[in-house]
């Protein structure tokens, strides 16, 4: 099932720390930064007891002093699971839309932006105060980020050497996905999100990559009307429960 590469794409293209499979079930850990790589992800066929299950899950994110989240795809095979989950009071939250491109298709003028494959440092610093995270989520994010380095390319939009906007892309087989658009607070709505995302599938056309994608969260309407003006279209869809 396409759906299934995809979703194990984007699992090692923002790895966990910390990975553990069972019965189909993925499960993910990383110190609790950022829910997908601390989710649950039920992934292909299971046989035990959902119950069972469950509490096993449950057991052993406690001992890791973890929430429990569970990441759910949609579609026929997840159905029982989703139901499942919503019996055991998890709610539903976050609906998260996977969109695709054909690289091909592309034909940009790209504005100038700075280019960089393998570990980027005023890239990271950037992201890390502008996101505010703490001193120990910068160590996650160095850690997670260090787990695909030779595949990592990132991207950073400069005026007057002060970096406004960025994004990352991670280059596995013919697709790349495209991460962690961000423009400062007081610099947008002046195009440099599109400026970084055209950046990303130019240079990923130089290398013959085929297709881009993307995430994002339903109600963030600017950003879909973006990713639909610049030829974007919904794959499928996952959400959260917890």
């Amino acid at each position: 099932m396409e759906i299934i590469e995809i979703e194990l794409m984007m699992m090692r293209s923002w790895p966990a720390l910390e990975e553990k499979t069972y019965d189909g079930w993925i499960m993910r850990f990383s110190e609790g930064y950022t829910k997908r790589a601390n989710s649950i992800n039920p992934m292909y066929e299971s046989y035990f007891d959902l119950e069972e299950k469950y509490e096993y899950c449950r057991k052993l994110y406690e001992e890791k002093k973890l929430s429990m989240i569970f990441k759910i795809m949609e579609g026929d095979n997840f159905e029982e699971v989703d139901r499942f989950l919503e019996n055991k009071g998890l709610p539903k939250r976050e609906l998260v839309i996977i969109k695709e491109i054909d690289i091909e298709e592309i034909n940009y003028e790209v504005e100038k932006i700075n280019i960089s494959w393998g570990f980027d440092k005023k890239w990271f610093d950037f992201f890390s105060l502008e996101n505010k995270l703490s001193f120990k989520e910068e160590k996650i994010l160095k850690k997670i980020l260090d787990k695909n380095i030779d595949n990592n390319i990132y991207f950073s939009k400069e005026i007057k050497g002060e970096i406004v906007a960025c994004g990352m892309a991670v280059v596995e087989e013919a697709r790349i996905g495209i991460f962690n658009i961000f423009v400062k607070e007081n610099k947008r709505k002046k195009g440099y999100a599109t400026e970084i995302i055209k950046g990303i599938l130019v240079e990923a056309r130089k290398i013959n990559i085929r297709k881009g994608y993307l995430q994002v969260i339903n109600n963030n309407e600017h950003a879909i009307k973006l990713y639909k003006k610049m030829g974007f279209r919904e794959k499928y869809r996952t959400w959260y429960r917890y």
